[in-house]
Formats: C-alpha cells, sequence, structure tokens
C-alpha cells in the first residue's frame, strides 16, 4: 500500500471514460473563460489556445501526480493512477502519461488559427488511439500509461479508524 490507497484492481474501462468526460466538462468553463479573456469577441487566439493547453497540462498532470493520485473525475469515479510498483507518480511521469491529451488538446484548439480541419482530425484521434492498447494488457494500460510506467487502478480506500480498531495489535520485538 503506497500513499495510503492499495493499487491492486485494474480500473474498468467505462469508468476511465466516465472520469476523462467528467473532467473534459470540468476544463470548459475556465477555457471559456480563458478564451474570452484573451480573445477577439469570443475568437480564438494563439495566446489564449497556449493558455488552455497548459490548463489542461497543469490540471491532468498536477493532479495525477500530487497525493489524491487522480483528477477530480478520476477521484469522483473511485480511481487512482500510480506507477507499476503502486507508488505515487512523479511530475515527470505525470506529465509524459498526459502528453497524448495535452498535445490533442493543443491541435485542437490551434485549428481554427491553423485554418485547417486535417489538424482538428489528429487532435481528436491521437488520445482514442492512446485507448486502443487498453486490452492488449493484463493491467488494461492504454499507451501513454505504458509510455510512463503507470497503471490506473480502482482506489481502495485507506481504513478508517474503526477497521483499523477492529485489528489485533502487532507485538513489539
Amino acid at each position: 500500500m503506497a500513499g495510503g490507497r492499495s493499487l491492486s484492481i485494474p480500473a474498468v474501462v467505462w469508468r476511465r471514460l466516465a472520469a476523462g468526460l467528467v473532467d473534459a466538462l470540468l476544463l470548459v468553463p475556465p477555457t471559456l473563460l480563458i478564451i474570452w479573456l484573451t480573445g477577439d469577441k469570443g475568437s480564438l487566439t494563439p495566446v489564449a489556445a497556449l493558455l488552455v493547453s497548459l490548463l489542461d497540462l497543469v490540471y491532468r498532470a498536477g493532479l495525477e501526480s500530487s497525493r489524491w493520485r487522480a483528477t477530480l473525475g478520476k477521484r469522483w469515479l473511485g480511481l487512482a493512477v500510480g506507477t507499476l510498483a503502486g507508488e505515487r507518480l512523479s511530475v515527470e511521469r505525470a506529465v509524459v502519461r498526459t502528453l497524448p491529451f495535452w498535445g490533442g488538446t493543443l491541435v485542437a484548439v490551434l485549428t481554427p488559427v491553423l485554418g485547417t480541419p486535417l489538424f482538428s482530425l489528429i487532435a481528436w484521434l491521437v488520445a482514442p488511439a492512446c485507448l486502443l492498447w487498453l486490452p492488449r494488457t493484463g493491467w488494461r494500460q492504454a499507451l501513454h500509461d505504458q509510455w510512463a510506467g503507470a497503471r490506473v487502478a480502482m482506489a481502495a480506500a485507506p481504513p478508517t479508524p474503526a477497521e483499523s480498531a477492529s485489528e489485533p495489535p502487532v507485538a513489539a520485538p
């Protein structure tokens, strides 16, 4: 058990997808605010695109490398992210794990600026393509999980005080 949470049960795919949807919805209001504050009448500028991409990177990598070990969506759905050994991710590993999503976000928000729908198509295919690896591993690791040496698991809650009190005390040597 690392960081108060055991990571012994692989995450169910539908929970991972639902957590991603929750996270995407949570990022809509700050994204719209950034676009509104930096844009010209609500249009997207390169500065807004960069800020939105950085918001996505900091949100995902920051929370997944924190003691929570999960974004708000993952936490709400009872998931946690850790290393293959079950430890908390370093910031570096969390950034590597986030890169496909961050890159996809950057390209998606830059599409109106760049003026070609090809970039948008690529952006919307990057993250889902990483998920194609889920059924290929015993731990249901997506490609970005494998790159970072990470896994997503069902987060076991730490024992409550009542559960801890019911365990027999360990004798001192």
